[in-house]
């Protein structure tokens, strides 16, 4: 069966559960300036607008009150680089090329017919391209920088500690606010990418932020969370110090401390607080970028977009970082910002939809003419069209074969269901309006529903595998693709 001969079940399968779309499609006149800001490891649920109980996002909540705040945008991995490949060019990770941030180490990504980024489309239309970046995972050396005619990076430094890997938020602002008044041309429209990194372990946050103290209310968190300190002591030592010895980040060689750390709760409450000192931080860089716009009379007609790449797992689950596909890890946020009342905002959209629907949804608002090339190859779908007919997103994890071993891992998560698949093992399924932690697996109660999920899974997978280059070194999405071919999710396989 090919992959349009399965869409339409899963479709039908799927619509009973989840809500249709029923938005007004408006158009912006012109060419605005497009505005992106996103956010490492930024997980959606610690931020005010998104239900969270610190104050960590006063920018950003009063940014949605203006905006149109997207309740359920899921990352299509919880690894940079693959996702803001998929955020670039519309596509899941399968089709552009990149399934963990290793392979651009040997292979950068080169953009080609049918793997275009956003920035170079932009480009074709006549806008100016910036970008300035924090973190080594978007950095040059991955190709990601193509298409842009301005790209500002951290500079390596040589001794390669983890605290010297990145810059912080307010340094790449600053960066991109000296550029906005000194050196965008006037009279061109912008296309600028700011890249922040912050919430990224090693979370050791300058003394202003450190505003969050441990309470009563943050224990009652970890322990919806389920947070299990015995099941974290398990984890692999170096993951241990990465997360929970901020002194870890400091030292050089950046892994040759691995001694075994006892975890205790108050090392995981000092986590929590330093995690959210750093959200505080992101969304103060936020508030810099935003007043700088607006002294420069650029804000009321741009179009503003907030994401991030993936989440942080924090305890959950029996893990402390990200790379895993549950929901903690892949639900990121997504506030868009339309200049001028030709759509209705505030709003808040509870359909859920894909990092790789936010520029297809951009762009259907503009009237660009590079626009068509831009949606004859993407994959993703405007999520403001009432014919938007995926009511589901597919997750998949990191191929890290020398960490994770050779298993595959996908998830669908559509209104309600969240559903996870291991090709040739076990599948689960969970409940989220009744269990929002996915602790209670449904999966032997709803077999009909866990078969829909796999059709989903299957009409996306097919469709437009990416084959690798002659000479590519790219070992982990030669395992991927070979994996897939194996199972038969390719259409090639028996």
């Amino acid at each position: 069966m090919n992959p349009l001969q399965r869409l339409p079940l899963a479709l039908a399968l799927l619509a009973a559960s989840c809500g249709g779309s029923e938005l007004e499609v408006g158009q912006i006149p012109g060419q605005p300036d497009i505005i992106l800001v996103t956010v490492d490891t930024l997980r959606a649920d610690h931020l005010g607008c998104y239900g969270y109980f610190r104050e960590t996002s006063p920018t950003l909540d009063a940014l949605s009150e203006e905006s149109l705040l997207f309740e359920r945008c899921i990352a299509p991995m919880a690894t940079t680089l693959p996702c803001h490949l998929s955020l670039f060019t519309g596509l899941w990770p399968h089709q552009h090329g990149y399934v963990a941030n290793t392979g651009a180490v040997t292979t950068p990504y080169s953009p080609s017919s049918g793997r275009q980024p956003i920035s170079a489309v932009l480009a074709r239309e006549g806008y100016v391209t910036a970008a300035f970046v924090s973190g080594p995972t978007v950095t040059k050396p991955t190709g990601i920088h193509a298409g842009f005619d301005h790209f500002d990076e951290h500079p390596a430094k040589s001794a390669r500690t983890f605290e010297d890997r990145s810059r912080p938020a307010a340094d790449t602002v600053a960066r991109a606010v000296e550029w906005l008044r000194e050196e965008a041309p006037e009279g061109k429209p912008l296309f600028l990418w700011v890249h922040i990194w912050d919430p990224h372990e090693p979370n050791i946050p300058a003394p202003e932020h450190e505003v969050f103290q441990a309470d009563a209310a943050l224990d009652a968190l970890l322990a919806e969370r389920e947070v299990d300190i015995a099941e974290l002591q398990e984890l692999d030592a170096v993951q241990l110090r990465r997360l929970l010895d901020a002194g870890f980040a400091k030292r050089v060689p950046l892994e040759s401390d691995s001694e075994r750390m006892e975890v205790n709760v108050e090392l995981v409450r000092d986590l929590y607080d330093r995690y959210d000192a750093d959200v505080l931080a992101t969304d103060e860089a936020v508030a810099t970028l935003k007043e700088a716009l607006h002294e420069l009379g650029r804000w009321d007609d741009s179009v503003f977009c907030f994401t991030s790449d993936h989440g942080q797992s924090l305890g959950q689950h029996a893990w402390l970082e990200h790379g895993t596909i549950t929901r903690e890890n892949v639900h990121v946020p997504l506030i868009i910002r339309f200049p001028g009342d030709a759509i209705e905002q505030p709003r808040k959209i509870s359909q859920t939809m894909s990092l790789v629907d936010v520029f297809p949804t951009m762009l259907a608002r503009l009237n660009l003419g590079a626009s068509s090339e831009f949606f004859s190859q993407a994959a993703g779908l405007d999520v403001l069209n009432p014919d938007f007919d995926r009511p589901f997103a597919l997750s998949q994890r990191s191929v890290r074969p020398t960490r994770w071993g050779a298993e595959l891992r996908f998830a669908i998560s559509d209104d309600r269901y969240r559903w996870y698949h291991i090709p040739g093992g076990a599948e689960e399924l969970y409940d989220l309006q009744s269990d929002p932690g996915e602790l209670r697996d449904l999966a032997e109660e709803f077999p009909e529903r866990c078969e829909a999920f796999r059709e989903a899974m299957l009409s996306i997978l097919e469709d437009r595998p990416f084959t690798l280059p002659e000479g590519s070194a790219d070992d982990a999405n030669r395992l991927f693709l070979e994996q897939l071919e194996a199972f038969g999710y390719t259409g090639t396989g028996d």
